[in-house]
Order: C-alpha cells, then sequence, then structure tokens
C-alpha cells in the first residue's frame, strides 16, 4: 500500500500505509538544512531511537498508545490507533474522557516518562478508550518541572470543568505512599511555574 502523507511537522512528516496488511503509521524526521550533515544525521537518529524507546515503556507502563512495528534510522512504523483527536471533541465529550487521560497521564509519570506536548493534539478518543501518540519531545525524567509542563500544557488546552476531572483522576491514580508523595510534589511546582508567570511551550524551542 502506497504511504499517504497526513501531517507535516518542523521535526517530521506523518504518512499512513501499512505493514505486512497491518495499518501502520510512519514518522519520518526531516533534515536540517542549517546543520552540519553529520550533525543533522545524529541528532535524527538519536531522536528517533529514543521516541521508539519511550513508546516501548509507555506501553509497559499500561498507557495505551502506538506499537512500534519497525525503526529506522530517521523513521519509526507504528500501529494506526481508531478514532479522532481530543482537539475535536465538544465540550461535554472531553469532560466525559478527562479522567481517563489523567489516569493515563499518570501511568506515564509513575513510571518516569515525561511527553512534553501532552495536548489535545496528541491524545486520540475511541469512544471512552484514549491513547497517547507523538513522544517527539518525551523524556525519560522524573523531575518535577517536566511532569509539571505536561500538566499545565493540558490545563492550558482544555476547559476548566475538563482539566479539573483529568486532575482529579490524575492524583487518585498516582495514589498513595511514594507516589502520592511525588504527586504532591508534582503539583506543588505546577503551582510555582503559574506563580512565575512566564512559561516556554519546549515544543516551539524544539
Amino acid at each position: 500500500m502506497a504511504q499517504k502523507l497526513i501531517a507535516k511537522g518542523a521535526e517530521a512528516d506523518v504518512f499512513t500505509g501499512s505493514i505486512a496488511n497491518i495499518p501502520a503509521v510512519f514518522k519520518k524526521r526531516k533534515p536540517k538544512a542549517y546543520r552540519v550533515k553529520a550533525l543533522d544525521e545524529a541528532i535524527r537518529s538519536t531522536r528517533t531511537k529514543k521516541e521508539a524507546r519511550l513508546l516501548h515503556a509507555a506501553k509497559s507502563a499500561g498507557a495505551k498508545c502506538p506499537l512500534v512495528l519497525s525503526v529506522g534510522k530517521n523513521e519509526i512504523a507504528m500501529t494506526r490507533l481508531n478514532g479522532k483527536l481530543m482537539r475535536e471533541l465538544d465540550e461535554r465529550k472531553m469532560i466525559a474522557v478527562a479522567p481517563a487521560i489523567g489516569t493515563l497521564l499518570a501511568s506515564l509519570h509513575s513510571a518516569g516518562i515525561t511527553h512534553g506536548d501532552f495536548t489535545p493534539a496528541n491524545i486520540m478518543v475511541d469512544g471512552r478508550e484514549v491513547a497517547v501518540i507523538d513522544f517527539g519531545l518525551g523524556e525519560f525524567a522524573r523531575d518535577d518541572e517536566e511532569l509539571a509542563t505536561d500538566l499545565l500544557l493540558m490545563k492550558k488546552s482544555v476547559p476548566a470543568a475538563a482539566y479539573a476531572a483529568f486532575l482529579k483522576a490524575y492524583c487518585k491514580a498516582r495514589g498513595p505512599g511514594a507516589q502520592g508523595k511525588a504527586a504532591v510534589a508534582t503539583l506543588a511546582r505546577l503551582e510555582e511555574i503559574e506563580k512565575r508567570g512566564r512559561y516556554v511551550v519546549r515544543g516551539a524551542l524544539a
């Protein structure tokens, strides 16, 4: 099956196609002419491999996300998910799925994974099922600044009622004990970030 371009980004283009009759999505990182060629190839290769590792770790942590089918030098092939992007939902439906999304993010954070661009543009919704896509800005990190940024990105992207439902589920899923204490620290950092009155979306700097 021929690949079809479905999205163009600053770092990568995304295509649909198939592998062995399995519907697939192909993310291909593009070369940057302003970088020295050898450096550019090294950066793209490193980011591609890291994203594949993040996807595998996220799935192992119980988060629904694409399954990696193959990894090339600058390309990842993944299973294609059903549903629509959260950003396409109306407010009522956003509120309805918000708890599931909070639980999903908690599973990532509990496993030491930050997404880096956790917004409705990267959440797939299929009925009551939710999944996260695009780990291009993700990191293996437990730093409260990084964790809080994931929360803040969602807060700035959805209606207040949806965020309240999302945050309640997130805190509940992180639970008592060490994870509960970690969640409290993350929320405290979130408050600090908001009080600073300055916050830069990492994607704008990538």
